[in-house]
Parts: structure tokens; sequence; C-alpha cells
């Protein structure tokens, strides 16, 4: 495209002589000297044909002003205030200054920089932990306050865990804690940072699952001690008979009362507030008490009692002596199990065995234990301890089975008001729940989406049926009365309503197999058991019939 100049003549434009193109037809205007009147005229250009002067002002330079204005008196302006809690007062200053020079001066100002330094560099290590790296999502926006400070591990101190519920809380929030602490770090650390905060992480689980371990140590030599005594106050008892007239008497057998000896034996055995020299009396009255018996028990807890006396008079402490004084009152109550049965021959029976159990070692920690110690895995136990379990790796926290239970026992008590008590919710355990629960229901009640467990409540699907995974609902208690009086469950609930209820109970079906087997086997049992207490009376027919239904294998199905 060609571009066209308009029709004008600058006014002040000029060529030299020299220059060897065409002299341009230009004409030189000059403006008019500058009057007090009128301001001095602006350069411009003017048109040749009509003779109009354009002029150019926005280009011109305009008059100086003085960018400072003082003003004469004070002006008041009215505006918005909202208090900040940043708000400071400022005050002037007085106008006579100290001396810096001076030695004691020059040791505040040195003083004064080093906490400026050090503050300095605090306030950079805090901004570095909140704006970490250029790849969050949003560097403005600041990172959520922790909820898990210091004070928070002051839980291990202010409860005491009695029961499994109570340690499976205790490492449930332990669990939470590492996982929210390690996803923190990895979020808002550098990789240095991260893996020092990592080892810090670490070494304050390692020291709550000290405490925790700690208290369970505890519980559990209370519950030991406890089960012993309770071995001999069941043989402390009293015998009832009835007399002529039918009324019971109380009679005070020689077997209560040597178990009752026993038992006040091992009461001071177990007492702990004693000094040195009560406990070197103890020892000394119950060794020449044991120096009458000429059993295997006795020769071992004399043996026992020696090392302990010995210890004593060596002045040892008596932290020092825990494992020795345990093993004194095991070979006590070894001894007092082989008295008590010799007392009362026969006896066998009725008393219980507290000392012989089967035992096996663990495949992870190689440690002898009984077979207590190893949960049952379907038909057979596991080859790990539960410790050993415990501490395998966990992508999660671990698992609290204590609302789980409380549906259980929810459904046995339902189950036996119902009288059957050989339904299939006697055979599974709080995990089956869990899945149950979790999976199948997802944690809401089918009717009104409540999720808070302690409201909900697993109950029959199909009344007239007994309890099973594929045959329950759960929901809120106050639904659960109303289901339980419906008869018509296609007239009482909508066709939509009713096929989720039919749906989640055959994803449970399919999700429990292996219950369906068992629960089938279990139903053909009852029915041969049932079959032979209604034929019991026709002894003549009933081996014929028998053979009739079940022609191989009587024995085995019965």
């Amino acid at each position: 495209m060609r571009h066209v100049a308009p029709n004008v003549t600058p006014l002040r434009s000029t060529v030299l002589p020299s220059h060897r193109w065409p002299e341009p037809n230009f004409q030189m205007e000059s403006p008019t000297p500058a009057t007090k009147t009128k301001p001095p005229g602006l350069v411009g250009w003017r048109s040749k044909v009509t003779g109009t002067v354009y002029r150019n002002a926005c280009t011109q330079t305009g008059l100086t002003t003085d960018k400072f204005t003082n003003t004469e008196r004070d002006v008041g302006v009215q505006a918005y205030f909202f208090p900040d809690i940043h708000d400071k007062i400022v005050t002037s200053l007085s106008n006579n200054k100290a001396n810096l020079n001076d030695a004691p001066n020059e040791k505040t100002v040195e003083s004064v920089v080093k906490i400026q330094r050090f503050y300095r560099a605090y306030r950079a290590r805090q901004t570095a932990m909140i704006f970490p790296s250029p790849l969050a999502k949003d560097t403005n926006e600041l990172v959520p306050s922790c909820h898990y400070r210091s004070q928070d591990f002051v839980i291990l101190n202010r409860v005491s865990p009695r029961t499994r519920a109570d340690f499976e809380l205790l490492y449930n929030l332990l669990d939470r804690w590492c996982i929210h602490e390690t996803r923190r770090a990895s979020e808002h650390l550098f990789k240095s940072a991260r893996i020092a905060y990592g080892g810090l992480i670490l070494s304050k689980e390692v020291e709550l699952l000290r405490a925790i371990d700690s208290m369970k140590t505890k519980v559990k030599s209370e519950r030991r001690e406890k089960s012993y005594r309770k071995f001999l106050d069941e043989m402390c008892a009293p015998v009832v008979w009835k007399n002529g007239r039918g009324e019971p008497i109380s009679v005070d057998t020689i077997l209560a009362q040597k178990a009752r000896s026993f038992r006040d034996t091992l009461e001071r055995l177990s007492r702990e507030s004693w000094n040195v020299d009560e406990r070197l009396n103890t020892l000394a009255e119950l060794r020449k008490e044991v120096e009458t018996h000429t059993c295997k028990e006795s020769d071992e807890l004399t043996r026992l009692l020696d090392q302990e006396i010995y210890f004593l008079t060596r002045r040892v402490e008596g932290s020092k002596l825990n494992w020795l004084r345990r093993a004194v009152k095991m070979a006590f109550l070894r001894l007092a199990r082989e008295c008590l049965r010799k007392v009362q021959q026969g006896s066998k029976d009725s008393m219980r065995d507290w000392f012989q159990s089967g035992c096996t070692v663990c495949r992870s920690c190689g440690r002898l234990l009984t077979v207590e110690k190893f949960p049952r895995e379907r038909q057979r136990r596991s080859s790990s301890c539960k410790y050993c379990l415990h501490v395998r790796a966990r992508t999660g926290p671990q698992l609290v089975y204590q609302p789980y239970r409380r549906l259980l026992r929810d459904i046995r008590r339902h189950e036996i008001k119902m009288s059957c008590y050989g339904s299939l919710a006697f055979a599974i355990d709080a995990k089956i729940v869990y899945h149950l629960v979790n999976e199948i229901w997802h944690g809401r009640s089918a009717i009104s989406g409540n999720d808070c467990l302690e409201e909900l409540k697993l109950v029959r699907f199909r009344k007239g049926e007994e309890w099973t995974p594929w045959n329950s609902l759960l929901l809120t208690a106050r639904e659960a009365s109303l289901h339980r009086t419906v008869d018509d469950l296609e007239k009482f609930y909508g066709a939509m309503i009713l096929q989720k209820f039919h749906t989640k109970n055959l994803q449970a079906k399919l999700r429990f197999e292996s219950l369906t087997e068992f629960e089938s086997l279990c139903e053909s049992k009852r029915l041969i058991y049932s079959l032979i207490l209604i034929l019991i009376g026709q002894q003549d027919n009933f081996i014929k019939i028998v053979y009739l239904l079940f022609p191989s294998g009587i024995i085995k199905l019965i």
C-alpha cells in the first residue's frame, strides 16, 4: 500500500542548500514575540490549499510548577478507621540522644545487632518453611496450622488404658500423627530438611511406642497377677452344703484353709513397699516352711529363695531383682498347685491348670510363645505372633474395631431374643463387621445416609430369616426399630430403595463367599440333627430312613 503525505507545509523545517535532492516547496513562519498579555505562539503546520494553521499544543512544553506545596493552615480529613492487632502508636523521640561512643553503649549496640541477626535468620527459616518451593499449588496460601504439637503427647499421661480398645485408640492416634507429619514434611520441605524432619518424627515415634509398650506390659503383669490370685481365690471359697432341712451351710474345708494360707503368703511376696530387712524376714520364714516339702517344686523354690537372700545381704538394688522375684512367685504358685492337688486327690479335673499350655516358635522374632499369642487365620493359626503382625509396615493407621464389636454384640443380643442360637453372628468376628459396614454399606445408613457410627445398627433385612451378612441392613436406631415392625417390605418401601437393598445384600454374598459355604454346611448339619431328634423315638424305622436318605457317608456328614 502506498502512503500519501497530507497536503500541509511544516512551519519550521529547513533544508541545507548542499543537499542533492530537489529543494522542497516549504515556507518558514516565525512566531510572534511573546508579550505580557498574550502567550507565546505555538509551532504547528499550515495548509497550502486552505491556509489553515494547525497548532500541536499537546507536544509543547508547559509551564513549570512547584511539586511540593506547603499549606499555610491545618486541614482536617475524615476517614474510616478499622482497628487491627498490628497497629502501633508512634511517638516522637526526645532530642537528648545518648552518646553511642561510650563503652556501655557499644556493648548494648553489639548485643542488639546480634539479636537482630539471629532474629532475621529465624524469620528466614520460618518463611522458607511456609513457602517451600514454586511447585506448590498456591504459594500465596499459607500452610494450615498443625494440630499435632509436643503438648499432644501428654495424652499418654492423661489416660490410663486398660482394655484392648484403649490401646487400639492409642496406636491409631500415633499412626495418624506419623502419617500427617510425613505428608506435611514431603509437601512443605526440601530434601535435606525433609530428611532431618523425618529423623525427628522417627525419634518421637520410638519414644511414644516405648511409652505405650511399657503401659501395656504393666497392664499385662497386673492381669497375670490377678489370674494367679483368682486361682487361689477359687480354692479358698468355702464349700456350700445343705442340711436335712434344705438350708445352705458354708463349710470351711481343709483344702480352703490350705489355699487361704498360700494366698496370704503370695500377698506378702507381692508386696513392694517393704524395706530390705522386712523382705529378708519374709523370705527366711518362707524358706523354713518350704523345707518340710520334698517335691521337685520345693527344691526349685528353695534355690530361688537362697539367691534372693544372697543378693539382698550384698545390698543389691531391688530394681535389679524384678525378674528373680517374679520367678520366686511363679515357683511358689507351682508349689501351691502341687500341694493343693495332694490335699484333694482326684480333683485334677476340677482344678484349672494355669501353667501348662501349648507353645510354639514365632517365625518372625524367633521367640517361644504360647499358642494364644498367635492369631487364627481361617483354618489355622498364623506363624507370626501378634506383636510381629502389629509392627509390620502399614500404609494407613491401625484400625479401631471397638465400634464394630459393639455392633456385633447388638446383633447377637437380638439373635438370642429371637432364639436363633445357631446364627452366623456367633461365628464371625469384628473384622467381618468392619468390611460389611465400610465396603458394602460405605459407613452410612441405607435410608437416611447418617454416617455417625455410634448411632448405627445392623438388623435383619428379612426379619423371618436368620441374620447373615447378606441378610442385613445398616440403619439408625430409630430406623431399625421401625424396620423390625414391617411385615411386607414391598408395600412399605419403594421400588428403587428396595432394589438398592437387594443389590447391597447380593454384593455382600459375593464378598463373603467363604461364609456362604460355611453357612450351607451348618444348615445341612442342623437338618440331620433335627431329623435324628424327630426319629429318635422310632427305633425300628430309624436306620432304614437314614440309610435311604444318606446311603453313603452318613458318619462323615454327622
